[in-house]
């Protein structure tokens, strides 16, 4: 995809900070291996707008689908963490004024995943927007491209960070429906 002034403002040469902040990943095998097929091969296949179109659509399905798996998987947590907190107070038969504080030790967890929840939800309907111009049937040009990659880079400068860990649970599934979606 050609540089977009509009996006990213001027070209410049980055190679001094590519060899810089790369150093680290290039001389780590494993890592060095994960930055090779990124995207799935399949759109090494296509012609340059339908393999850029077809990048950012695995791309939003990888958020996405992140997203609300981090947002369901923040609820449950909270839910088990609160019952058990309350089961030691009920089970050491605690008076009511004690599980109270016990209530009061919630809270701060509960602002955590209600802000989080919060967060998600934005980022979430920003990607479903997002969604109504990637997978519309008109067909795109590099202008087209470049506008849903402007929104693409937005949501990434802004959006709720979702740990690794997360990301790492869920790669091979998500690998695995990407590759059977390129096929499509």
């Amino acid at each position: 995809m050609p540089w977009d002034k509009r996006i990213f403002g001027r070209d410049k040469n980055v190679d001094h900070e590519i060899v810089t902040h790369s150093k680290k990943i290039l001389s780590n095998l494993q890592e060095k291996k994960q930055l090779k097929d990124w995207y799935t091969p399949v759109v090494d296949k296509k012609n340059t707008i339908d393999g850029i179109l077809a990048c950012q659509r695995e791309n939003l399905g990888w958020d996405v689908g992140l997203r609300k798996r981090f947002k369901f998987a923040s609820i449950i947590l909270f839910i088990i963490l609160v019952a058990v907190i309350l089961a030691m107070g009920l089970w050491k038969n605690e008076r009511i004024i004690d599980l109270l504080w016990r209530v009061v030790f919630i809270a701060p967890m509960l602002k955590w995943l209600l802000d989080t929840i919060k967060k998600l939800n934005k980022d979430i309907s920003t990607l479903q927007e997002l969604d109504s111009d990637i997978n519309n049937n008109e067909t795109k040009t590099m202008e087209d491209l470049q506008d849903i990659q402007k929104v693409i880079f937005q949501h990434r400068k802004g959006c709720y960070a979702i740990p690794e860990c997360i990301y790492n649970i869920f790669k091979d599934n998500d690998e695995d429906r990407a590759y059977r979606e390129a096929r499509m």
